[in-house]
């Protein structure tokens, strides 16, 4: 099988981290209100910021933010395992668009960690398309709208949901919360 991962939310737990961070900066920094919308998973769409404060927050914080991020528990064994087990391991996400430096300290982050996957798609504003072009069996992605244009596109997707985040139903979907039950449910799909 080919398997389509994205990063921040289901590899690395950066989602948790720069909400921390984007909490305080809007509080102390910013004196605003907090969130407006917690359904949204991208900061722009979650606060009542403009370009320019989310731009300052960007750059103040995007890159030790990556340095300090974990990983997900068992994400890397899992990835690795399906690999072992013959599944193709593409990274599809949108890093690397805000801050192009990001893409070798993640890099650097797997190596270190051991991570390896077949391929990178970094910067990817469409990921739909590459899914196509690479013809993609399952998709493993945190973002609502990624996994919606999956699943009309008949590919099979694990949804990493956050409690807050919206909840879709649908026969090609499935809920997951971490990679014990992304590894049970890819392997009961087969």
């Amino acid at each position: 099988m080919t398997i389509a991962v994205d990063i921040d939310g289901v590899i690395l737990d950066y989602i948790d981290q720069t909400r921390a961070y984007a909490e305080l900066y809007d509080f102390s920094v910013l004196h605003k209100k907090g969130v407006k919308n917690k359904k949204a998973l991208k900061l722009k769409d979650r606060y009542d910021w403009t370009l320019e404060e989310l731009q300052v927050f960007v750059d103040k914080y995007f890159v030790n933010l990556t340095y300090m991020t974990n990983f997900k528990p068992l994400s890397v064994e899992i990835i690795n395992q399906l690999r072992q087990e013959g599944n193709k391991i593409y990274i599809v996400t949108y890093r690397g668009k805000l801050h192009p430096e990001l893409i070798n300290i993640i890099k650097k982050k797997f190596n270190d960690q051991g991570l390896v996957v077949d391929e990178y798609f970094w910067q990817v504003e469409d990921k739909l398309k590459v899914f196509k072009e690479k013809n993609v069996d399952i998709v493993i992605d945190d973002s609502p709208e990624v996994c919606r244009q999956a699943i009309k596109n008949n590919i099979l997707t694990l949804y990493f949901r956050e409690k807050n985040m919206e909840k879709i139903c649908h026969p090609l979907l499935i809920d997951v919360d971490n990679w014990g039950q992304v590894y049970r449910e890819i392997k009961n799909m087969r």
